[in-house]
């Protein structure tokens, strides 16, 4: 099945119970794209708020942080949706979801005057458990959607007659 096939395929979106982690990750991921991408310059104040040497705001580095993060959950987001790579867009979600988690532990307890950046809302100012348990909801449903996507495959049936 081609792509367009499959984003025209009513069943792509849901076949059951089964598909609901991975339409939740897609609705977080384009969420957290969407509101990041209303402000960009707000969420690189964010991201430099992490770094002892912040990004520059002129040149193409800021550019590329901001859209490549961005560009990536809308991409995870789009793959989730229509159910199209989906051993990479879990193992994309699970990588972003791990350097969100390793830049917070870094920071665990500090004050930050921009919120934690994560899901593109500024409302924790302190990194903590409200911010942790975030992040592992966020891990167990991106577990919960890798599970169909990594089940074992039956092999295929040699030529009995």
């Amino acid at each position: 099945m081609n792509v367009v096939d499959r984003l025209l395929d009513k069943k792509t979106y849901y076949r059951g119970p089964g598909d609901i982690p991975r339409l939740a990750l897609a609705l977080t991921f384009f969420l957290s794209a969407f509101i990041k991408n209303l402000d960009p310059l707000f969420f690189l104040q964010v991201v430099n708020q992490f770094q002892s040497l912040p990004i520059k705001m002129n040149g193409v580095l800021p550019i590329l942080v901001i859209y490549g993060i961005v560009g990536t959950e809308y991409s995870v987001a789009f793959c989730a949706l229509f159910g199209l790579l989906p051993r990479l867009m879990v193992v994309t979600a699970f990588s972003l979801n791990g350097l969100f988690v390793a830049v917070l532990a870094m920071h665990w307890g500090e004050s930050l005057g921009l919120g934690c950046g994560c899901l593109g809302f500024p409302k924790e100012t302190v990194v903590g458990p409200a911010v942790f348990w975030k992040n592992l909801l966020l891990l167990i449903v991106t577990v919960l959607a890798a599970i169909p996507a990594f089940k074992a495959r039956k092999p295929a049936e040699s030529g009995k007659s």
